[in-house]
This record gives structure tokens, C-alpha cells and sequence, in this order.
């Protein structure tokens, strides 16, 4: 790619430099508590140390407002005179993670439009704490399966805390499947999925293993699942990945407390021998975790579909929408794509090198409602000059997503920046289709 021309050096300058200077300046009105237009809470702990957050507003036609650092525990508050108060404006969050070990700078700026005046935004912090629902108990078994017609793939999974085993080492193509030292959990129940080279997808349900056990199971006796979800494949080179996860109804999506009884991840260079990917679903489970994603390496398009919910029985992979843009800059980047989408997000990003053996990077993604341009002119002088290292001038334009099913972009908003407890158990449908720079 060649690089970009950014100019991001168009600071507001004072226009008060050219008074006279027997002239004094005029008095600015005070502004009360009700010409406030934009808060942001930020709570205790929330800003990690050697992390630095700032709040950069901008007007709809790209015209910067104000902008502010963020601090802990702080309520901060934008104003302007009741007449001055555009109805919607845009917000750029710009975060700096310092990491003193290496000497590296990382730069995140992520810029949302539309903004409606008097919102309120609240920057909760959820501490992390460790979770281990279904513990290891002293012990491990092995597993053969006999009679597997050309065997090509499998998955095994235990409840939660196992990461489902993958079958990338062994040799496809043999008739059995032979799994040594699985460990023993203590919700001992195990799930098995096989892809055998008919394109069959079977399972078998086990539990009560006991330590050092040789569990030989019969290909013949697995079932075929109740229902699948058939995906045509592209003829092209693909890189693709998926994920189901089985869930009861009372547990929340966010835990993966479930079984993972399908994942895998196919690379170009290890394709199943089949023009379609089959996926079955069980219904011992009350609802699932969905996630696909495929990238057609050829085309530099990719395709992602996630679901909380029921399960999905139809899914097609959207071919490549015709996409246009001019302008590779943050400043002067346009696009059309003649497919219908909710919001779309643009990504930029550069590395510079520092040291022989450290890299800096910026990194900005920009949100775009459907059928309109987030406008951006003005960047704050006041931190490109406290930040150096920060790459605005170099940054390369990577890829746009297009949101094509969501919740809505105001909604979309509502879920970042008001955080709700029971958002992790919500239901959900998303389909995201990302057109990549092909001079990238």
C-alpha cells in the first residue's frame, strides 16, 4: 500500500492571536449546570495503571468541540452555551497503554457518530475472578473408536473447563480414532462428535470413566444428531472456524457453561474433502452459542455469524458485495456498498519501529451508521504534543465491516457505554461481512 498522505495537523488556532493587544478579551458568559450535553461516569479501578483514557468531541461536520482525560472514580461533564449545544455530535474514546518492560506505546481511537445531546455514558468496571465449575479429579483415561469409515475430524468435549481436543495431529483417513490421557473431571460426562469421510457427523454421549480405563467405543453405535445446519462452502481457497456451544436454559451466556461439542478450524491448507460444512445440534441442550467464520482468501472478503439463542438450521455465505472507496485517510475515507447493512466500522492501523526490538502502534476504528460519512477535521494539538509516539500521519487503511444483522446502531451504543447485568444472558443474532483493503 502506498502510504498515506494523512495531514492531521489541522489544530483550532485561537483566533484571539490577531486582537490588538490594547484590546482585552471579552468575557465568556458562565455556563450553568443545565447546559450540560455529554457525561461520562468513570467508576473506581476502571482505568488500569500505565493506561491513559481521553474523551475527544467533535461537531457532525468534523469540527472539534472539546476533549478531556478521563480519570477513576470522576463524573465528567461537557458544556456550552444552550444556544451552542449541537443536538448529536461525535466522540472519539482514545486510549494509551504504556508497557514499560518493552518501551512500547499502543494507541486506540475508536470514534462514534451521532451522538444525541444530554447522553450519558457509564464506564462500569467488572473485575475478573476465576472460575473453575468443573474441576480435574486425580486420574485419566483413554478412548478408542473402532469401525470409523475414513475417519476425518472429531471433537471432545466435558463441561466447560475442557477445551474441546482436536484431531489436527492424528491421520485422517484411518478407520479408527485413538485418544490417550483424557483427563477426568469431576462432572464426569463426556460428549464425542466425529465427521467421518462420508460427511456423516455422529455423537456419543459417555460418562462415570474411571482412572486409567480404556474405553473402547463402537462407530456403529454413535447417533446421528436430531437436526444439522448444512453450509455450502465456497470454491476458492478459505480459511474457516467454527464453534457450538449447548447451554441449559438457566445459565448465562457469557460463562460457557456448556458443552462444546463442535469446534474446529480449517485452514486452506487442510480442507475437509467436502463442498459443505455439517453441523449437527442436540436437543438435550435448551439453547446455544453459534459462531462461524470464514475467510475467502481469494476475493480479501470475510464473513462471520454469531448467535445466542435457538439453534440455526440456514445460513448462506453472502458473495462479495460490490464496495467503492476513495480517500485512505481517517480525514477524507468514503465508501458505497450495494448491499444493505445497519452500521459499519473502518479500521486504520500502523506500526513504527522504535527500538531494534520494539514496535509502537495506532490503531483507529471509525463507526458509520448506514447511508452516512462521520465526518473528522480537528484532532486535539494538546495530545499530539503530550504523545509523541502516536502515529496519526502513517496510519493504513485496513478493512470495513459491515454490520448486516444486529441490534441498531443507537442500541448498538446503549450496550457499550450503559452496561446492563443482564446483558450476558441475552439472546442475539449477528452477521458481519468485512471488505479487507486488497492493496493492504
Amino acid at each position: 500500500m502506498k502510504p498515506n498522505k494523512l495531514i492531521f495537523l489541522s489544530i483550532t488556532m485561537l483566533a484571539l492571536l490577531n486582537c490588538k493587544k490594547e484590546e482585552a478579551p471579552p468575557e465568556k458568559p458562565e455556563i450553568s449546570n443545565n447546559d450540560i450535553y455529554f457525561s461520562i461516569m468513570v467508576a473506581d479501578e476502571y482505568i488500569p495503571e500505565n493506561i491513559e483514557e481521553w474523551i475527544i468531541i467533535n461537531d457532525k461536520n468534523g469540527n472539534l468541540l472539546d476533549y478531556r482525560q478521563l480519570a477513576n472514580g470522576s463524573t465528567t461533564e461537557f458544556k456550552a452555551l444552550e444556544n451552542e449545544i449541537p443536538n448529536q455530535f461525535t466522540i472519539t474514546t482514545f486510549r494509551r497503554a504504556y508497557l514499560p518492560s518493552l518501551n512500547i506505546s499502543r494507541f486506540f481511537l475508536t470514534t462514534y457518530p451521532n451522538i444525541a445531546k444530554e447522553s450519558f455514558w457509564n464506564l462500569e468496571y467488572f473485575p475478573s475472578t476465576p472460575r473453575e465449575v468443573n474441576p480435574t479429579v486425580p486420574g485419566s483415561f483413554s478412548l478408542f473408536v473402532e469401525n470409523v469409515p475414513n475417519y476425518i475430524d472429531y471433537t471432545l468435549s466435558s463441561l466447560e473447563s475442557i477445551s474441546p481436543v482436536r484431531s489436527y495431529y492424528l491421520q485422517r483417513g484411518s478407520n479408527s480414532l485413538s485418544l490417550p490421557e483424557i483427563h477426568i473431571y469431576q462432572q464426569n460426562r463426556y460428549i464425542l462428535t466425529i465427521v467421518d469421510g462420508l460427511n456423516n457427523v455422529k455423537y456419543k454421549i459417555f460418562e462415570n470413566t474411571q482412572d486409567g480405563q480404556n474405553l473402547i467405543l463402537d462407530y456403529n453405535d454413535f447417533s446421528f444428531f436430531e437436526n444439522y445446519l448444512t453450509i455450502s462452502l465456497p470454491n476458492q481457497e478459505i480459511d474457516y472456524l467454527y464453534l457450538i456451544n449447548g447451554l441449559s436454559e438457566d445459565v448465562a451466556y457469557v460463562g460457557n457453561d456448556g458443552f462444546a461439542y463442535h469446534q474446529n478450524f480449517i485452514s486452506s491448507e487442510d480442507q475437509l474433502p467436502f463442498g459443505q460444512l455439517k453441523i449437527g445440534y442436540l436437543d438435550i441442550f435448551d439453547k446455544h452459542k453459534i459462531f462461524f467464520s470464514i475467510d475467502m482468501l481469494e476475493d480479501s472478503y470475510s464473513y462471520q455469524y454469531l448467535k445466542n439463542g435457538r439453534p440455526t438450521f440456514e445460513l448462506a455465505i453472502p458473495e462479495k458485495p460490490d464496495f467503492n472507496f476513495q480517500g485512505e485517510s481517517v480525514l477524507d475515507f468514503q465508501f458505497s456498498a450495494d448491499i444493505n447493512y445497519v452500521y459499519s466500522s473502518s479500521q486504520w492501523i500502523t506500526s513504527e519501529n522504535i527500538e531494534e526490538q520494539s514496535q509502537d502502534q495506532t490503531a483507529w476504528t471509525i463507526f458509520t451508521e448506514f447511508n452516512s460519512i462521520t465526518k473528522l477535521k480537528e484532532f486535539p494539538s494538546e495530545i499530539i504534543a503530550q504523545y509523541p509516539r502516536l502515529s496519526l500521519d502513517n496510519l493504513q487503511y485496513q478493512s470495513t465491516s459491515l454490520n448486516l444483522k444486529s441490534e441498531s446502531y443507537p442500541d448498538f451504543i446503549d450496550r457499550s457505554f450503559t452496561p446492563k447485568e443482564s446483558i450476558g444472558n441475552t439472546d442475539y443474532e449477528k452477521e458481519i461481512l468485512t471488505i479487507k483493503n486488497p492493496t493492504d
